[in-house]
């Protein structure tokens, strides 16, 4: 029953049949209905509840639907933004493979002259270790000096002299103790870099010794001058001997001064051109050495008419005796005659040199006695 107090119920009719006929007789029968109407209620409340849920579910269908398209075009935004950074580092990758490449292709290079370099290097230092070998083996002193003359270079033998030690690299040569007798040494190398002439001479050293000095400006193979290089070599012994040898000839020269004798040298030409006279001359003869070496005819001219022949013939034939000696009379400078005897040897020609002879005129009182007619 419900609440109004109305009770449904299922009215069902129903014929009444026998097996031998239709009696015409309907049975009614009256069903109580509330299950129905019950179930029914509740049918209709499920329906608005559903009706409601499904308004609620296609509000948030709608709402999805639209978040989603918003997600959608968030996305179709994104992947395009995406898609042209993608183009963007496709650019960028193609660009650095271009890079890749042309770097590789430098790399390449820079392999190819880092390889000829360090042939060079291995070259260079090569070229080093012989120039310092052959320095030292040779024992030349060198110095390198800048264009400020700063000190950037020296061999082992440069030590000793200019009192050098590694740590004197850089610096200047005004500052250096040097072992020489040669104070205008640093004006004579500035010289020589504002001139571009190099200089040569002999110094000695406080220790006695003797050096042959060459101040050079250094060029490079590019003819830029980048300083000046000091060479010496040791030239002690032979200094030695030339100041030994030149006290020898002054002992000599002063004993042929007092001696009545001439020392000369002259050639075999028909002329005998004098080279060289000995002082002595003007004591024996009145006439200075000069007359004789700047007038080949001099000495000729003041032999003997008599003596001129023979003595003019011993000259022309000395090559093949190799030495001779004879007399001859001579007219001086007071215009007398003396009679000389002249020893005479023939010395042989040096490369590109004409031959020449040595002799000596000295003076005798006595006539000397013929020794064959061939002296005639």
């Amino acid at each position: 029953m419900g609440s109004n107090g109305i009770q449904a119920v299922n009215l069902n009719v129903k014929p009444l049949l026998t097996k031998e006929y239709d009696s015409g007789t309907l049975m009614i029968i009256f069903e109580p209905a509330a299950a129905k109407k019950t179930k029914s209620k509740q049918s209709t409340g499920n329906s608005g509840s559903r009706k409601h849920r499904n308004s609620d579910l296609e509000n948030e269908l709608k709402i999805t639907r639209g978040d989603l398209q918003t997600a959608i075009n968030d996305l179709e935004t994104s992947n395009e933004d995406l898609q042209s950074a993608n183009e963007e580092l496709q650019s960028t990758n193609e660009e650095l493979e271009t890079s890749r490449e042309e770097l590789q292709s430098l790399n390449e290079e820079l392999i190819t002259v880092n390889t000829e370099l360090t042939g060079k290097i291995d070259q260079l230092s090569q070229a080093n270790n012989d120039l310092n070998n052959l320095l030292r083996s040779i024992e030349v002193a060198t110095v390198y000096l800048d264009r400020t003359l700063k000190v950037k270079r020296f061999t082992p033998a440069a030590t000793k002299i200019f009192n050098l030690i590694p740590s004197d690299i850089d610096r200047p040569l005004t500052q250096l103790s040097i072992n020489l007798h040669y104070k205008t040494l640093a004006d004579d190398v500035t010289h020589a870099l504002k001139t571009l002439e190099a200089k040569a001479l002999e110094v000695s050293a406080t220790d006695g010794a003797w050096y042959y000095m060459r101040i050079i400006p250094y060029r490079t193979a590019e003819n830029i001058i980048e300083g000046v290089l000091i060479t010496l070599v040791d030239i002690t012994t032979q200094k030695t001997v030339e100041q030994n040898l030149a006290k020898s000839n002054e002992h000599l020269n002063l004993v042929m001064e007092n001696l009545p004798a001439v020392p000369y040298t002259c050639t075999t030409e028909p002329d005998l051109g004098f080279s060289f006279v000995g002082k002595s001359c003007e004591k024996v003869t009145g006439f200075l050495p000069e007359q004789f070496t700047g007038n080949p005819s001099f000495w000729i001219n003041r032999l003997h008419p008599d003596d001129k022949k023979k003595t003019l013939d011993a000259y022309a034939n000395i090559s093949k005796k190799g030495n001779d000696d004879q007399t001859f009379r001579w007219k001086c400078a007071d215009g007398k005659y003396k009679q000389f005897i002249n020893f005479i040897r023939y010395a042989a020609a040096e490369t590109g040199k004409p031959p020449y002879v040595a002799g000596v005129w000295q003076e005798t009182l006595t006539p000397r006695p013929l020794k064959n007619k061939n002296q005639l």
